[in-house]
């Protein structure tokens, strides 16, 4: 199944924001193909609002019971989305800064053939992550 835009980049967020994982208030998870999200978490139950009302569920079987129960996270805030960039631009300066530093061992030849294999590697690898 191909993902929306909005899931690709929620899916990002939460690889590089794995506390949004996390059971905890605000988190969204699902439980015998029904989703909910967990409203308060007091003495190893988990609070959740349903059409019967507020109901209560362990939080070890909605952690460890993947069969019935998955978490899908809590959404990400703007917060989440901020930091998100903070993050790609922290990588993308990184990487300049490496090319850079590997241009300037770019040898006489124009030839990109001619150049050293660490300056070919990183090129290939600069769209990666």
């Amino acid at each position: 199944m191909t993902q929306t835009p909005l899931q690709q980049l929620t899916a990002k967020i939460y690889t590089s924001n794995p506390e949004l994982m996390t059971l905890g208030v605000g988190c969204e998870f699902k439980m015998y193909d029904e989703n909910y999200t967990c409203i308060a978490i007091i003495d190893g139950s988990v609070y959740y609002e349903s059409d019967l009302g507020i109901e209560e569920a362990d939080v070890d079987y909605i952690q460890h019971n993947e069969t019935d129960c998955e978490i899908i996270g809590k959404p990400p805030t703007l917060v989440d989305v901020r930091n998100w960039i903070k993050l790609k631009v922290l990588e993308i300066h990184v990487k300049l800064d490496a090319y850079l530093r590997l241009m300037q061992d770019w040898n006489n030849s124009i030839y990109l053939r001619d150049q050293s294999p660490e300056l070919i590697n990183f090129l290939i690898n600069l769209n990666n992550g």
